[in-house]
Order: C-alpha cells, then structure tokens, then sequence
C-alpha cells in the first residue's frame, strides 16, 4: 500500500534532521527557530611521559652529562712484585677499595697533607735499609697516618702495633711513655717487622697480609689451601681487602693530580722543627715546667713527643723532642726548675679521643673501611691506662741536659724526623730492631691478644681455658708453653676466641 505523502515527509524530515550536524541547524536561528543546544568536548588528557632511561635523562634528550670516573692502571706493581690484575677476582678487588678510596675527597686531602710530613722519614729509612718504598703506603691504610689513633683491639699509632708485639720490637709501654705512638719509633719496629715476614713468608704481599692477620694464620692459610700466593688465598675479610686498600693508597699518592687532587705546597704540613735533647733528671719534671724553659706549650711538648701518656716526665734518662733552638741552654733555664715531689700514682693526663668509625651508624656496603685509616669526622675514647706508682724523687742536681748527638742514634731512637738533618759524613743507618726468640713466642695478629691472665693457687691451665672459653692448645701457643705446667703468678697472654 503506498505510503501517505504527509507520513513520508514527516520521515524524511527525522532522517535529515538525524543525519545533520548539530551546528547546521544554527543558521535556522534567524527564522525564528529555537537552536538546537550545543555540546562541548571536554579537553583530551595529555599523554602520560614515557619513562625516562639514563640515554634520555640529559637536556638533550640523548644526552648524559659526563662524571668522572677515574680509570685503573692496566699494569701495577706493589713494593716490586707484579699485580696479577688479569684475575678477575684480583681486579675486582682492587676497583672496589680504589673507587672507595678516590672519592672519598676530604680523607685523599688529609693524606695529602699529612704525608708531606711524615713521608720523607720514612722513605729516607726505607732506602737506608734497603726495604721497597712502597711499604709507607702500609701506615696510610692502618691509621691515615695518626699517631694517636686506637684500633677496637688495642692497636695504637702510626703502624698500629698491639703491644705485645710493640714489645718485642723494642717499644716501650709503660705508665709514663707509650713508643707505639712516636712516629720514628714505631717506624723503626714496623720496618724490623716487615722485613721479618719478609724473610719467612717470602714475598711482600704476604708479609703485609701477615702484618694484618698474623703470620701464623697465613701459614695455616697456606697449608689448608694448598696456594702460596696472597692473590689465591682465602683469608680472613679484612685481610682479603688490606693489601687493596694498600694499593689503593699508593695509586693516588704517587700521581694525585691524576685523579683531580692539586693541592699547592703552603697547605701541606710540613715537618715540626725540633731539637733532640737528653734529659737526666733526679725527679720528676712536669711538662708545664719543661715548656716554660723552653719557651713553649703542654700541647707542643705533646705533638713533639706524642709517646707521652702523662703530663709528668719521671725520674731518669730520657730523650725528648723540644721546638727548634730550644735545646742550646736548656740545663742552665732547668737548673732552677722544682721537680715535682712523687706522687701516689701518675696521674693519667687528658688525651684527646682516638678517631674510630662514629657510634650509632652502620657502614654502607662499599663505605670507606676502617683499615682505610680512621674517618676525620669520628671519635671513641682512648683505652685507659693503669698508672702504677711514680718512682721516688733522688738527692742531686734537679736535671741534666744534652744536647743530642747530630749522628745516627740507635735502633732504639732513630735520627729526628723533624729537625734537618746536621751537615756531617755519611754515616751509617742504624740497625732495624730484631725480635727475641723469646720475645717472638709472644707476638700475635693485630686483635687475637686480648688481656693478661695471672694464675692464681690451685688453677689449672685448662680449667683456666675453660672458664674463659678458649682451647688449651690456643693458650699454649699463644704463650709459647710446651706443656700445661703452670705457676701461681705467671701472666698469661689470653687470646680471642
């Protein structure tokens, strides 16, 4: 049936009306028409940004903006002997404690600083001796360079020597002088100590490895892996990284400039100009009386002489360090100097705190390490010291004076690293010190001794052992005793578990 001509218009007019825009029907506006209403499109959301790589991350887009990553040498010798550096393991090793090392600015400064001080003696007794220079890197990676520093063990000085072994390499330790601390001492006994390794183990790096963790432990090292070469070896952790940090300390020492460390000559410290003088006194001579003679402070007298533990200089003969000049007339200022009357006991004289890693904050994993020398930024309180009674003031004139002789002294007292050296005849260099056979029994790694034990009536060594948790065999050979007879009053050497 065809469709009615009004329905197929009205049709029509819904599917145009459809099909339009909405924006056509404006011009109908002027008719008469009401608009139709119009609709706004809401903005589009910007596009997310894509994750930005370390290529794009520059303002150039492809651009990184450069850091300075200093390179390792291809080829290194330690103290003569080849680096093997094509293992990977060794090389790896020696980019951690170098990287470690290089950027830590403000330490690499005061190494910088402090060797311009301390170097020269050393490497001039290095020579003499006939040892490699390159054993000085050794002091740095033990204390920066420090006389003052005290490890968590009991280690103490420039070289870190725990006293037994100090001992036996001639330093003193008592209530009034501690020679761990005197840097020209402690170099002598260090350099004995090496040599001896040396001597045993057969190459350098594993004397320095046996000056870390002990000559024993190396040799038990050697045996159980059946390798003769420090690079093999699997050692304690500390001593897998101690001869790295070493190498770390001589790459930047030697070529500083090479890694951005310039620094001009005036803010370098130099050495401390000093006279050498001996001291014989009939008491006791407190160091406020020895400065006012000599024109200077406790605090100098102390730098001068840092193997001072008191402000008290007792009875007897003594070799001292006082400011340059100061020691020509010195006996005639003393003359009228009081000693001091003996005391009860020593008194312990106020030392500043020996550097340690700060308390409360855990090492990140590649933080700088403590064999790194100390942080300049931390400190722990010094071991104390018992100060046994001083000895009693004597009848005579209060102190004779000395002037040093400008000639090598002995092993015991090494020429002045401070003072310039007199212009005489070559002489000689004095002779580094030897440990006993007896005193050897008592040397150990930097950590294993811990105190002294006094056997009391009635004990037994392993019911000593036992209450102290470690093995009969270990305080045998700790103390060099072939059997387990012991004696009321003997002093044992206890050492850690």
């Amino acid at each position: 049936m065809p469709m009615a001509p009004a329905r197929a218009c009205l049709l029509l007019a819904l599917v145009l009306a459809w099909s339009l825009p909405l924006g056509s029907c404006v011009a109908d506006q002027g008719a008469g028409q009401p608009a139709p209403r119009q609709t706004v499109a809401a903005p589009a959301a910007p596009a997310a940004p894509a994750p930005a790589s370390p290529a794009t991350a520059g303002p150039g887009g492809d651009y990184c903006a450069p850091r300075y990553l200093p390179q390792m040498p291809k080829e290194l010798f330690l103290a003569g002997e080849r680096v093997p550096l094509e293992n990977p393991l060794v090389a790896e090793s020696l980019d951690r404690e170098f990287t470690i090392a290089v950027h830590d600015q403000a330490q690499v400064v005061m190494w910088m600083k402090r060797a311009q001080r301390y170097f020269p003696h050393i490497s001039a007794r290095l020579k003499s001796v006939g040892l490699p220079d390159d054993l000085k890197y050794l002091a740095v990676a033990e204390s920066s360079l420090l006389h003052r520093v005290v490890s968590v063990a009991g280690a103490t000085g420039p070289w870190q020597f725990m006293e037994a072994t100090g001992r036996a390499y001639g330093l003193r330790r008592d209530a009034y002088f501690d020679d761990r601390r005197n840097p020209e001492k402690a170099t002598e006994a260090a350099l004995g100590l090496l040599r001896d390794l040396h001597k045993s183990l057969g190459s350098w790096s594993l004397a320095m490895a046996a000056y870390n963790c002990g000559e024993r432990r190396v040799r038990q090292e050697m045996a159980e892996q059946g390798v003769r070469s420090y690079y093999d070896l699997y050692l304690p952790y500390e001593t897998m990284r101690y001869v790295f940090r070493i190498m770390a300390a001589k790459l930047i020492l030697e070529n500083p400039s090479a890694y951005g460390y310039c620094l001009p000559d005036d803010v370098l410290y130099q050495p401390l100009p000093a006279d050498r003088v001996r001291l014989n006194l009939a008491g006791n001579l407190h160091l406020r009386s020895l400065g006012q003679a000599t024109g200077t402070t406790v605090r100098m007298l102390k730098e001068l002489n840092p193997e001072l533990m008191t402000y008290m200089v007792p009875k007897g003969v003594h070799d001292l360090k006082v400011p340059k000049g100061q020691g020509t007339g010195l006996a005639q200022r003393l003359a009228a100097t009081r000693l001091e009357p003996a005391p009860v006991a020593a008194p312990a004289a106020p030392e500043p705190p020996a550097p340690a890693p700060a308390a409360g904050r855990a090492p990140a994993e590649d933080a700088p390490p403590p064999a790194l020398g100390p942080r300049e930024d931390s400190a722990a309180p010094a071991v104390p010291v018992a100060q046994p009674p001083a000895p009693a003031q004597a009848d005579g004139p209060a102190a004779q004076v000395s002037q040093a002789a400008p000639g090598p002294p002995a092993a015991s007292m090494p020429q002045a690293a401070f003072a310039p050296a007199a212009a005489t005849a070559p002489q000689p260099a004095p002779p580094l010190p030897n440990a006993s056979p007896e005193a050897k029994k008592t040397i150990v790694a930097k950590g294993q001794a811990k105190r002294e034990w006094t056997v009391k009536g009635g004990e037994s060594l392993s019911g000593i052992a036992r209450s102290l948790g470690v093995s009969v065999a270990a305080l045998k050979q700790a103390n060099g005793l072939k059997s387990d007879a012991i004696k009321p009053g003997q002093k044992l050497l206890v050492p850690l578990k």
